[in-house]
């Protein structure tokens, strides 16, 4: 089998990344998301400010390639140059040039994704040139996939950016809104779209019916022209899509309402719904009502009750209508009164005008009657009640019958079964009930007065037929209509008899006794009895026996009783008597163990156990395998054999039988087949395992193809492990492989100096001998180095510079496209570009003439001292419009070259002006030197000195104390670090300097004091500060307080030490100022 496979071309013509010139660094990368016109765009290379363009170039047109040089390292803007109504993203992109880390230096690709082109349109009200914004728009392709939403503006207006060319819908959405048409076709191509404008038909108008004590009114009717609306449940009435203009409402009412005011003037004038602040009052309504279910109306009394009000007497007609005049909306109550009828009270919510008054009817009837107990000729000991159940036996009431035999109750209409209960005690007795046992009453709509009951006594008789003679059979008959109410008796000689039973409903049954496993044909009788009884009978069938089984199967007693049997314990009914009955199983997927194998007379009990399960699959295949082979291993027994198998149609079939916990591994062998799964493992439990073990058998495939024209040692892959070569006929194979490789897999054909495409047929390629373009740039006849020459075609690109001798070769390219352009600030080229089509093998060869229109100035910035400052941005500013600023930084060594410089212009060099060069800069020795430019670079060297600001604090102590010239230590340490700790020893009253520290306003320092003196008379406390780095000089003083001691004894020795302590106050002092000044050596 040939494997149908992707093909994935190598194209070794150009490289993936982008490769720098070595003496030219610079940014590139593509415009996507075409196809677009490219001659209409730029890329531009901007200062970080983005003011002063450093150089722009356009895209190419096969690829959208650009690519910018940059000559020295800093903080730049990429932007490109669009025409109105193209989006990319992102629009800019910064890049911070330090020759190391940046995206450029690493030859990544900065990237402008084309987003598409912007569509406009507006939401306009019927009737106006506007609409209102906050409208909700939703912009979705020809699939309906939603791809943006926007909210219209100020008077309507919106916009869509950034859609691509296509067939696209515009729909308006917002539930507050209804459009004459909320949907728009549009085709967008390659500018922007102004769409139809989508119509709102209309706004609403609401406003508010009520009654006089501002309760809303519901269903009420107003018309506006040709327009109607009704009230709801808050009162409020409500027009819809009404276009602008100004309209009057008018109530809908007939002579029994009253309303004011008579009608409203409605003006839609701006764009939004519109609520009436004044509403229509109702002051007052009639509503008509109707009885219904009772014979004579006319009869019933009838009142209206209102809280805080008088009660009305209302009129009903012989039809049974009645009228409430005058009313308001409120809650009433109707009571309504007649000899026979049950009424509830009805409570009225009236909430207007239209309100319709529920039907007055009867709920419940009177019925009554008499149950003639005085006919048993003497007194019962319990009550005696009628029970009332609808035709579902569902009680509907219950009564006592009084000493003289009447009852009485009042029911709902229907259909009802009336009975009489006789009490436990008096049925013991033998009163067998009253007739009929249920009395039909059909309750409709007036009393019944006729029910009648007469007393009733029955017997209940039947046989048995027991095969087993010598067995005592006692018959119970049980009530399902009372609890625990049951008769029973003995069968003498097949028959029974029960007396005085009461009617109703029982279920007869034969008493179990310990012991008895006799079965029946019918176990049980239910019997509804109203009179004698005597045709229940009752017929041994056999004897029940338990057998007990480990699985759901059918088995034969005998040659003829079939018996499905359920896994567990099942009892069974054996219909034999001392005579043997064979067992046997139904055909199964196990193997059963019986015991015993027949049933006697005696047996109670049979076991049915499954020791083996069938385990069966099969090899779906689309074609039968001659040399298949299905093997099975087990695990425990270390054994393997192999599977006998059946073939139906092209599948193969298997089966074999284990025993449970047994494990087993089935793999199937074929030499030119593989097999999904290659293996399976099974574990038995206490089941048959049917169909459960299959696998898909798949031919294996190769993956064969040719190389045109012929070419050997063609590398062919599907993976770094799946690959082939090709031979002296270029045909090569790969495989045998799995035929699923097929999906999403993709071949590569490789060898060094050729691109392959795919041929006519799935895994052939077609080879191409790769091809070259030679480039000579120069100026005049004088060959230009230091230009980078940009080659793209398809998707991929080469940057190269050119040599000393002006010439640069691009190599190994496939046959196609190349756009070549050349790059150099401050030339300009013929041509400017140009695009080759270049043949399989070809060489082209290009002239490009170098023209330079700009030129450059040098300079040099130093601090005081001679040292080079680097990183400082200068300017030179032209001083007419026709003459473009250009910028320049300073290197390490603070050399720095302004390009772009135009002949004919006079410029302005100094320091750019911003921010972060102000806030280090404090000044710029010369402000600026002024430049004319010639068609030359200019000769002399600018030069200038730089004045950094001061970034340090110093402090200065002067510590006081009573006895002069004592000797003291002073501390300088840093409250949040221990990296500062300065310890001196002074004289007081002299200025102590210390070294500075950096400028900052969050770091505290202590400076302390404290006396060395130990032979004077007195003593000095030790005294401290707390300061703050923030300001560049503190001067700080400190106080020794005096602190009293025993005199001590002053010996002459020490008086040459006074003579000498000016001498070393002199000394410090002038060390102070070493230090000061060593330390800002150290810090320049």
């Amino acid at each position: 089998m040939v494997l149908p496979v992707s093909v994935f071309v190598v194209f070794l013509g150009l490289c993936t990344q982008n490769v720098l010139s070595e003496s030219v660094l610079g940014c590139g990368g593509f415009i996507k998301g075409g196809p677009l016109d490219l001659s209409r765009v730029e890329v531009e290379l901007r200062s970080k400010e983005g003011n002063i363009l450093k150089y722009k170039t356009d895209p190419a047109p096969n690829n959208g390639y650009y690519f910018l040089p940059v000559y020295e390292k800093g903080e730049y803007v990429l932007k490109i140059k669009l025409p109105p109504s193209w989006e990319t993203e992102p629009s800019e992109i910064s890049v911070s040039i330090d020759g190391v880390n940046d995206p450029c230096t690493k030859n990544k690709d900065l990237d402008f994704i084309f987003k598409g082109f912007a569509i406009s349109g507006s939401i306009r009200s019927k009737g106006s040139d506007f609409g209102p914004l906050g409208v909700s728009l939703e912009l979705s392709d020809s699939k309906r996939k939603s791809l943006s939403n926007v909210t219209s503006g100020e008077n309507g207006i919106f916009s869509f950016k950034g859609v691509v060319p296509g067939e696209y819908t515009v729909k308006a959405s917002d539930d507050r809104y209804s459009f004459e048409s909320d949907t728009i076709k549009v085709s967008v191509q390659e500018e922007a779209k102004f769409l139809n404008d989508i119509i709102i038909s209309g706004y609403d108008i609401k406003g508010r019916v009520v009654m006089e004590d501002n309760e809303p009114l519901e269903g009420f009717e107003l018309k506006m022209g040709d327009l109607q609306s009704q009230t709801d449940a808050k009162g409020d009435f409500l027009f819809k899509n009404v276009p602008f203009g100004s309209y009057q409402i008018e109530p809908l009412i007939s002579k029994s309402i009253k309303i004011t005011p008579s009608k409203l003037k409605a003006d839609i004038l701006s764009h939004g719904h519109l609520t009436l602040e004044t509403p229509f009052i109702v002051r007052g309504f009639d509503v008509k009502g109707k009885i219904a279910g009772v014979k004579s109306p006319e009869s019933l009394s009838l009142k209206l009750l209102k809280a805080n009000e008088e009660d009305v007497i209302l009129k009903t007609s012989d039809r049974g209508e009645f009228v409430l005049n005058s009313v308001k909306k409120g809650t009433y109550s109707l009571r309504p009164v007649l000899d026979g009828y049950d009424f509830e009270d009805i409570v009225l919510q009236i909430s207007g005008p239209s309100y319709e008054l529920p039907v007055v009817q009867p709920t419940r009837f009177r019925v009554s009657g008499r149950v003639e107990r005085d006919r048993l000729g003497f007194n019962l000991a319990g009550d005696l009640k009628v029970n009332f159940a609808n035709t579902e036996g569902k009680v509907m009431g219950k009564v006592l019958v009084s000493d003289e035999g009447s009852f009485s109750i009042y029911l709902p209409p229907g259909q009802v079964k009336a009975s009489v209960e006789v009490a436990l005690e008096d049925r013991r007795k033998g009163i067998g009930g009253f007739a009929p046992v249920n009395h039909a009453i059909n309750v409709k709509d007036e009393p019944i007065s006729n029910v009648e009951f007469t007393p009733i006594k029955v017997s209940v008789a039947g046989t048995v037929q027991s095969i087993s003679k010598n067995l005592k059979t006692r018959i119970l008959l049980t009530s399902t209509d009372m609890e625990d109410f049951v008769f029973s008796t003995d069968v003498k000689n097949g028959k029974f008899m029960i007396d005085n039973v009461l009617p109703g409903t029982y279920t007869a049954s034969i008493a179990k006794e310990e012991g008895d496993i006799r079965c029946w044909e019918t176990p049980s009788h239910k019997l509804s009895i109203s009179e004698d009884f005597n045709d229940i009978k009752f017929i041994q069938k056999g004897f029940n026996v338990e057998i007990v089984t480990t699985n759901n199967l059918k088995v034969y007693l005998g040659k003829k009783k079939n018996i499905e049997l359920k896994k567990g314990s099942n009892t069974v009914c054996v219909e034999i008597e001392n005579q043997n009955l064979e067992i046997s199983t139904e055909e199964s997927c196990h193997r059963f163990d019986v015991t015993p194998k027949s049933i006697q007379s005696d047996t109670k009990r049979v076991t049915i156990e499954a020791k083996s399960h069938k385990i069966s699959g099969y090899i779906r295949s689309k074609a039968l395998i001659s040399d298949l082979e299905i093997q099975l291993s087990s695990r425990a027994k270390n054994s393997a054999s192999k599977i006998p198998f059946e073939n139906k149609g092209s599948n193969s079939h298997f089966e074999f039988f284990a025993e449970s916990k047994e494990e087993f591994t089935v793999t199937p062998k074929a030499k030119e087949h593989l097999f999904e799964p290659e293996r399976l493992h099974l574990s038995v439990e206490n089941d048959c395992m049917l169909d459960s073990v299959i696998f898909e058998a798949r031919e294996g495939v190769f993956v064969r193809g040719k190389i045109s024209p012929p070419l050997e040692g063609v590398k062919v892959s599907l993976s770094d492990e799946l690959y082939g070569f090709s031979d002296k006929s270029g045909v090569y194979q790969i495989g045998p492989l799995a035929d699923d490789i097929k999906k999403g897999q993709s071949i590569i054909a490789y060898k060094d100096g050729y691109a392959f495409t795919s041929g006519d047929k799935h895994g052939d390629f077609n080879a191409k001998k790769l091809a070259s373009i030679e480039v000579f740039v120069s100026d005049g006849d004088v060959p230009l180095s230091s230009v980078l020459v940009s080659i793209s075609g398809r998707e991929n690109y080469r940057n190269r510079s050119v040599t000393k001798e002006g010439r640069v070769s691009f190599l190994m390219l496939e046959p196609g496209e190349y756009f070549v352009k050349p790059i150099l600030s401050e030339y300009e080229f013929e041509p400017k570009n140009h695009l080759f089509k270049i043949e399989e093998g070809d060489t082209q060869r290009m002239h490009i003439k170098a023209l330079r229109v700009a030129f450059s100035c040098y300079g040099k910035i130093s601090s005081l001292n001679g040292d080079p400052e680097s990183g400082i941005v200068v300017v030179a500013s032209g001083e007419s419009n026709n003459c473009d600023n250009s910028e320049a930084i300073s290197n390490s060594q603070g050399d720095f070259r302004i390009r772009g410089l135009i002949p004919g212009c006079r410029y302005k060099v100094g320091l750019m002006q911003s921010y972060e060069q102000d806030s280090k800069i404090e000044t710029f020795i010369p402000k600026s030197a002024s430049i004319s430019v010639e068609a030359k670079d200019i000769p002399q060297v600018l030069r200038f000195t730089v004045v950094l600001k001061f970034p340090w604090t110093e402090f200065s102590l002067i510590v006081k104390d009573d006895q002069k010239f004592s000797p003291i230590r002073v501390k300088f340490s840093s409250v949040e670090k221990d990296d500062i700790s300065i310890v001196k020893k002074e004289f007081s009253d002299h200025i102590i300097l210390f070294p500075s520290v950096p400028l900052d306003p969050d770091t505290s320092y202590y400076l302390s004091a404290e006396s060395l003196n130990e032979k004077f008379n007195v003593n000095q406390k030790a005294a401290s500060i707390k300061v703050q780095a923030n300001t560049t000089f503190q001067a700080v003083t400190l106080t020794l307080e005096k602190v009293e001691s025993k005199p001590k004894a002053f010996k002459s020795n020490h008086f040459w030490l006074l003579s000498l302590l000016p001498l070393g106050g002199i000394a410090v002092f002038h060390r102070q100022l070493f230090e000061s000044f060593y330390f800002s050596r150290m810090r320049n």
